[in-house]
């Protein structure tokens, strides 16, 4: 029944490299359409232009 941290371990320091960059490494593509960011990896159309197109 252990979560996962060791007991006193820095929170702050471990939960780091698990957490969302915006900025980092330009993961994300950006829309064929708007050109804006899509927020899933592998994806070519944001939610909005995904939805118009159908």
């Amino acid at each position: 029944e252990s979560g996962g941290r060791k007991l006193n371990e820095n929170k702050a320091l471990t939960s780091k490299k698990a957490r969302f960059d915006p900025y980092g490494k330009n993961r994300f593509a950006i829309c064929r359409i708007c050109k804006s960011s899509v927020h899933q990896p592998g994806s070519h159309y944001c939610q909005g232009c995904a939805y118009k197109k159908g």
